[in-house]
């Protein structure tokens, strides 16, 4: 498994095209993983998808501005069931993220952004 560090360094080499992982690639270097544990987590895609297709829906209920999630969400329905994926909380005095990647291949699948503090 990798660590938080490599993610990082991932989402930096991945060309991405949303504003708000552009914003968070170019702040990276300000940000810390979430707890104690640098490993960051793992789950099956079919996990992820349903935890996270989920979270988009209460999300949307509670009118909480989560970016990315849509896209993150599709992306997890489209991988294999079984794909193992790698989740790194990331978080800075202003935002938490989340980083989605592939293990298998090491490729970015997406991150979700939301404000440290929900209404």
């Amino acid at each position: 498994m990798i660590g938080s560090e490599r993610a990082k360094e991932i989402a930096l080499n991945a060309g991405v095209d949303d504003d708000y992982l552009r914003e968070f690639t170019v702040a990276l270097d300000g940000f810390s993983a979430v707890g104690p544990d640098d490993d960051g987590g793992s789950l099956p895609a079919r996990a992820a998808w349903a935890i996270f297709s989920h979270r988009a829906e209460t999300a949307r209920a509670g009118r909480i501005d989560v970016r990315g999630i849509d896209r993150v969400v599709e992306r997890l329905a489209a991988l294999p069931p079984d794909e193992p994926v790698l989740l790194f909380p990331l978080e800075n005095a202003q935002r938490v993220y989340t980083i989605f990647i592939a293990e298998r291949d090491e490729r970015l699948i997406g991150c979700l952004q939301c404000p440290e503090t929900v209404p």
